[in-house]
């Protein structure tokens, strides 16, 4: 995530450790490993991370973890399991931006997306600083 809005690439990605393995949780030296959701900043080097707590899940352990974050001008992205209502309102309520991936786990939301036109939206980038002269360019082309 961009912590500093304005300065660097603002990419930001849920991260879940999956350190456990598939034998009840035990870690590779044999105690229980700790279930973390962890920020990424633009170069996958981690912001900050939470423990899951026993009793919960996922959900409100990222909403934790981003009350350490300024979120004005960020934008959050996450897996499947983050589409919630609640999740986008603390992210929007916060000044953030939000990019989670829709599944059949959100039905109704699933199908509204899958019927809008995509074939019909033109898709679009744009920059927010000005590239370095003669640096790679679309189609990998040198400016000249």
């Amino acid at each position: 995530m961009d912590v500093h809005p304005g300065r660097g690439v603002g990419r930001s990605a849920c991260h879940r450790d999956r350190r456990q393995d598939s034998a009840g949780g035990q870690g590779r030296w044999g105690g229980s490993a700790p279930h973390l959701v962890a920020a990424l900043g633009a170069l996958g080097v981690v912001l900050g991370q939470v423990q899951v707590s026993v009793k919960s899940n996922e959900i409100p352990a990222l909403r934790t973890l981003l009350d350490a974050f300024d979120l004005v001008g960020a934008v959050i992205t996450a897996d499947a399991m983050h589409t919630q209502t609640a999740t986008a309102t603390y992210v929007v309520g916060r000044g953030g931006h939000y990019v989670f991936t829709v599944k059949a786990n959100q039905l109704g939301l699933f199908r509204r997306c899958k019927a809008l036109p995509w074939a019909q939206i033109r898709a679009t980038s744009t920059l927010d600083r000005p590239r370095a002269p003669g640096a790679v360019h679309d189609q990998g082309r040198r400016r000249s």
